[in-house]
């Protein structure tokens, strides 16, 4: 039943296509890969090297939850499926509540304060062998990556240079997907040595890395900036 609404979704999916411009495409376009190579900068490069501890703290938790379950809080499948199904509402309520609290408190420091709640609750979740406590953890630590990385692609776009937007936007999928493999690879070791509580650290880590790498990167002339603007009032 589940994988008939699977499918059904598939291709409810592939509806708008039919509503795509058909227009012809132009007899001199081609691909290339100019655009990602000739278009980055310093500031895409400080971006990749963000993305890519994002990528490894998201993964060391997120590919191996399922046997923190089982094998760690000595739990089940099914408790492991509950709390994937709960996740979905405070994931989502944190991305709709971003813009108004980047707002309010200005995006950087919301994606900085959220890097750092992340980093803590990867702890927890290593740390903790009830599976209430490591799922309700794990449930916020998603929710928190989901809003500083909804805010981080807003705030990357809009303080790259035009010619780097094509640059800045393959690199931080590429360096994040970078940091998914290794994790995987790294992470499985671990896990075979049941090393549940090295992976939760490895998370916070690479997490407390990313948070860091932004502050020392942007943080800092965000600072710089708000203290110059109070002067001039």
């Amino acid at each position: 039943m589940a994988l008939a609404g699977s499918s059904l979704l598939i291709i409810a999916g592939t509806i708008p296509l039919f509503f795509l411009d058909r227009d012809k495409p132009a007899d001199t376009a081609h691909i290339s890969l100019s655009p990602y190579l000739t278009g980055i900068d310093r500031t895409t490069v400080k971006f990749a090297k963000v993305e890519l501890f994002i990528g490894l703290g998201f993964a060391f938790l997120l590919f191996f939850m399922n046997l923190f379950y089982i094998y760690h809080y000595g739990s089940n499948i099914e408790a492991f499926g509950v709390m994937n199904a709960v996740l979905i509402i405070p994931m989502v309520f944190f991305i709709l509540i971003g813009p108004a609290l980047a707002k309010r408190f200005k995006n950087l420091r919301v994606i900085l304060a959220s890097r750092f709640l992340s980093a803590i609750l990867a702890v927890v979740v290593g740390l903790t062998a009830n599976s209430f406590i490591g799922g309700s953890a794990y449930i916020f630590f998603r929710s928190f990556i989901s809003l500083s990385q909804t805010l981080w692609f807003a705030y990357t776009i809009s303080t790259a240079t035009k010619r780097s937007h094509m640059a800045t936007s393959a690199w931080l999928e590429i360096t994040f997907q970078l940091g998914l493999g290794i994790a995987a690879l790294l992470g499985g070791r671990l896990v075979a040595k049941s090393a549940y509580f090295t992976l939760g650290l490895l998370s916070a880590l690479s997490m407390a890395i990313s948070f860091l790498l932004t502050f020392f990167f942007f943080g800092c002339k965000e600072k710089t900036a708000d203290e110059t603007d109070s002067a001039v009032i």
